[in-house]
Parts: structure tokens; sequence; C-alpha cells
């Protein structure tokens, strides 16, 4: 095996570990994304059984991500 062979070997090695690694990573990520959604989930079912009349609409000011949320008497600021 010549001097470049082996050094696209260990490359494709190094490679192979690299990939492994993001796949296990991955899993992780999708693993605690999918208990943060059903968090989120229960949390905004929670919410909606609370209080089932309030609504909530998007704040006007698209840089700011809150939103104005209202039921029958009150008006106020989430975010």
């Amino acid at each position: 095996m010549s001097r470049r062979d082996a050094r696209i070997a260990a490359l494709w090695a190094q490679l192979q570990k690299l990939a492994e690694h993001a796949r296990r990573t991955n899993k992780v990520n999708r693993t605690l994304i999918r208990i943060r959604m059903d968090h989120n989930r229960r949390a905004l079912t929670a919410l909606q059984v609370a209080s089932p009349k309030a609504s909530c609409k998007p704040a006007c000011d698209r840089r700011d991500y809150r939103a104005l949320c209202f039921d029958r008497n009150t008006l106020f600021l989430v975010g």
C-alpha cells in the first residue's frame, strides 16, 4: 500500500468515526426534541383546558415573537 493509499484509508476511517458520532448525537437530539415537544403539547393542553375562551394572536411587530393573549376581560403580552 502506498503512502497515499494509507493516508486515504486513515481519512476514510476518521470520516466513518465522525459519521457514527454524528448519528448518535442526532439520535440523542431527536429524543430531546420529542421530549420537549411532548412537554409543550401537554402544557398547551393544560392551558387550553384551564382557559378555553382564551386565544393568542401574533404580536404586530414581526421582529417580536411574543404573543398578544386575551380572554373576555384581560389583554396581556406573553413572551
